[in-house]
């Protein structure tokens, strides 16, 4: 069972996700047909009390065609007093017409402004987040107009009316779930294969493995990974480590401060979303680059295992091109 989840950083047109409901949640929902907590809607499926919709301001009507309204309906409902709660014994039907508009970069800036008006009104310092992760598109880069910032601004005085909290309330007690990157991630998510689509996982034991259980408009929390400008490779609070001599990689304690003894890493683009990603490590005064590919272990304890090791680096080989689900350019400035 799964509910309504978001992310402050959003490469695709949404920052809606579906997120695992906890399983005493799930079990209520299943045994009393109990309602849960929700943090976002599906915009296809929304029964709200008409007094209270028009009283917290119904729908932004300058979010265009579709896309957002979902998530700034949800975020108006819960930081301005309000709740929002998925109804397990409740059935929906819902038809998809054939869409009446183009699929040009049109719809793509439209999108964006959608969601632009979301990040501007309710993420607060969390936005950054989304500009960085969605700009670097050349097909995403736009901009109010004059009514645009107008029609905004009135949205900002409903909020203050409302006395709305600010979105560190909402991450707090609503969705603690929600993995928020490292202020200096330049790549953050999941980590998967451009050949086999799995993506990396850590075991008991600390070690990489690789899963096939990856994001699939799906937030898995165990699978998120972020690189920093440092060359840090994180998983939560703790680092990657390549063990040197073995070609294994293990989550340890981070170094105070990366060293070229320890590994640093970095990503190398071969087209605009697969790349190699590269640890530079030193031994006996010998710097070599390792390049991460899919394999089958063949290195005990893990020995038959599909596993991220440490291979030399070779062009065109596609069990060695990954991918992170989010790519972050701050020189956008929001």
């Amino acid at each position: 069972m799964m509910l309504g989840g978001c992310e402050t950083n959003a490469t695709v047109p949404r920052l809606y996700v579906w997120v695992k409901v906890p399983d005493h949640v799930e079990k209520a929902a299943l045994t009393e047909g109990r309602p849960f907590w929700s943090t976002t809607l599906v915009g296809c499926a929304i029964a709200i009390n008409r007094t209270y919709f028009l009283h917290i301001g119904g729908f932004d009507t300058d979010q265009k065609i579709w896309g957002g309204e979902n998530l700034e309906l949800a975020f108006r409902a819960w930081l301005c007093g309000g709740a929002v709660v998925t109804v397990p014994c409740s059935r929906v039907g819902h038809l998809f017409r054939p869409l009446p508009y183009s699929n040009g970069s049109g719809w793509q800036q439209q999108w964006q402004k959608n969601l632009m008006r979301v990040a501007d009104l309710w993420l607060g310092d969390y936005r950054r987040y989304f500009y960085s992760s969605t700009l670097i598109y050349p097909g995403r880069k736009t901009a109010y107009t004059a009514d645009e910032k107008t029609s905004l601004a009135a949205r900002f005085e409903l909020k203050k009316r409302l006395q709305c909290r600010n979105f560190d309330w909402l991450l707090s007690n609503v969705a603690p779930e929600v993995p928020i990157p490292p202020h200096d991630a330049l790549y953050h998510g999941e980590i998967i294969n451009y050949r086999t689509h799995a993506c990396w996982v850590v075991l008991p034991d600390g070690y990489l493995a690789i899963t096939f259980a990856c994001y699939e408009h799906k937030l898995i929390v165990d699978n998120i990974f972020s690189l920093n400008g440092d060359g840090l490779l994180m998983y939560k609070d703790k680092c990657v480590r390549f063990m040197f001599p073995l070609p294994n990689l293990k989550v340890e304690r981070c170094p105070q401060k990366p060293t070229l003894e320890y590994g640093i890493w970095s990503v190398s683009y071969v087209d605009k979303r697969w790349a190699q990603i590269q640890v530079t490590h030193r031994h006996n005064d010998k710097i070599t680059v390792y390049c991460v590919m899919h394999v089958t272990s063949a290195v005990e304890p893990h020995r038959r295992m599909q596993m991220p090791q440490t291979a030399p680096c070779v062009n065109d080989n596609p069990f060695q091109l990954w991918a992170f689900t989010y790519r972050f350019d701050y020189t956008y400035k929001v």
